[in-house]
């Protein structure tokens, strides 16, 4: 077991608290792309939805090859999202920050002793 002082204690939970606080889930600078595109996508799904449904008797046809390809690129989304943000990064680093919060619970004895 390391001995720390305080003021090292401090500044690796600083650093720490750091590093969760910057994850790159939680920076808008990596998410806004994927952000901006996922919300024009749905902008677009629902503006031709609801054009099909203006045009209730007429033909749709015209609009079936749009709705398709809107339908592809979300597919594509979610599956990075997925594969990519979810089950790469934040998964493993989840599992990590979970294993450490359990061994926080030590941590009762020392402030308990301070």
């Amino acid at each position: 077991m390391n001995e720390y002082t305080i003021d090292e204690l401090i500044s690796i939970h600083q650093k720490y608290i750091h590093l969760i606080t910057n994850y790159k889930l939680f920076s808008e600078d990596q998410i806004g792309k994927a952000s901006e595109e996922f919300g024009m996508l749905i902008r677009n799904y629902i503006a031709i939805t609801n054009i099909e449904k203006g045009l209730q008797g007429g033909s749709n046809e015209e609009y079936d090859d749009d709705l398709e390809i809107i339908d592809d690129k979300l597919k594509l989304m979610f599956n990075q999202i997925y594969n990519q943000t979810y089950l790469q990064d934040f998964k493993s680093t989840k599992e990590l920050f979970v294993k450490d919060l359990k061994s926080d619970l030590d941590l009762k004895d020392l402030s308990r002793s301070l």
